[in-house]
């Protein structure tokens, strides 16, 4: 199967943002269900028997399908975890958490993952591509079995002779496509952050004009608290996720940086929309355009270098690892927003 499928899997990302559009339904499914499925912060469990007519999208909570349950489209996973014991004939996408394929899984189209781990059982079936942030593995023409890192394996009729072939060049095609994917990447990192971004001016206007007037304010002490809560937080979750009865504290933990140093990129992008209508002399812009603007912006200026050989990683990084701490000590600085910064 041509790896061309594995954009779908990138496309469906984009559908997920026009999914804010749709109702959402009921966390548990008791009955069969017809349409799609849409999610906000909480868990779906598709039952043993049970079909789900149309695709499942969730935002910040988990999926589930069972052994002998059955989903009709696509299952797509923001900032959770998927588990599939059962069939899904479309794609099955996750970002920013975990994809298990159980040993009854059956995955009609392809299984990504971005910004996680993707677990698959030896007895899982994916009849696509299998694409771990841009890696593809899985079953090739003629048997040969392609695993990232490692020359192709050719295995015999029986299963039992393996011959490891030398690693075949790559083509034109093959390196337009590994761009063509980072590049569609960015844009769905971008939407997505930006649907985030208006719901959170949308809920929270003032923690996150706080935020962002702390990091204008003092940027430097900003920067420098950012980093410095990164890596001693980053540490105490090592620490405490090797002791076990302390893990669950390291889950909190780890939640509680990652909500603020997103917290800190969307106030970050929304100061940079207000300013970027400002100069524009767009008079009286509301928040949702300043936000949505400002986030997309950032954001690709964030993750779109990825796209441009060589230099692009850089660029990925010190945008990343700037902007990321001064939001994340600007959240520091505030106490999530909730008080005002005074520069001393």
């Amino acid at each position: 199967m041509s790896r061309l499928t594995s954009l779908k899997s990138l496309l469906l990302f984009v559908l997920l943002a026009a999914g804010l559009l749709l109702p959402t339904g009921a966390a548990w499914a008791q009955e069969p269900i017809s349409g799609d499925k849409i999610i906000f912060g909480g868990s779906f469990t598709l039952e043993s028997g049970q079909t789900l007519a149309g695709n499942l999208v969730i935002f910040g909570g988990s999926a589930q399908v069972q052994e002998g349950a059955i989903v009709a489209g696509d299952v797509g996973v923001i900032g959770g975890s998927a588990q599939v014991d059962g069939a899904v004939q479309g794609d099955v996408a996750v970002i920013g958490g975990s994809l298990t394929l159980g040993p009854t899984a059956v995955v009609s189209g392809s299984a990504a993952n971005f910004g996680g781990a993707l677990n698959r059982h030896p007895d899982a079936v994916v009849q696509g591509d299998t694409v771990t942030g841009f890696r593809f593995e899985g079953l090739g023409e003629g048997g040969e079995v392609i695993v990232p890192g490692l020359p192709p394996l050719e295995i015999g009729p029986d299963g039992a002779d393996i011959q490891i072939q030398p690693p075949q060049p790559r083509t034109f095609g093959d390196w337009l496509l590994h761009y063509l994917l980072r590049g569609l990447s960015a844009l769905a990192w971008a939407l997505i952050l930006a649907v985030f971004g208006v719901l959170l001016l949308i809920m929270a206007p003032q923690p996150t004009a706080r935020v962002a007037d702390a990091a204008v304010a003092n940027p430097l002490l900003a920067l420098l608290v950012g980093l410095i809560v990164q890596v001693v937080g980053v540490a105490l979750v090592v620490i405490l996720a090797i002791t076990l009865c302390l893990a669950p504290f390291a889950a909190v933990l780890g939640l509680a940086l990652l909500a603020a140093w997103f917290f800190g990129w969307l106030a970050m992008g929304w100061y940079l929309g207000r300013r970027l209508l400002v100069a524009l002399h767009i008079a009286n812009p509301s928040v949702i355009l300043e936000a949505a603007l400002g986030v997309v912006l950032l954001t690709l200026l964030w993750r779109m270098p990825q796209v441009v050989p060589l230099i692009g990683g850089l660029v990925f990084w010190l945008v990343g690892l700037i902007v990321g701490w001064l939001g994340l000590g600007a959240v520091t600085l505030t106490y999530f927003g909730t008080r005002a910064y005074e520069k001393q």
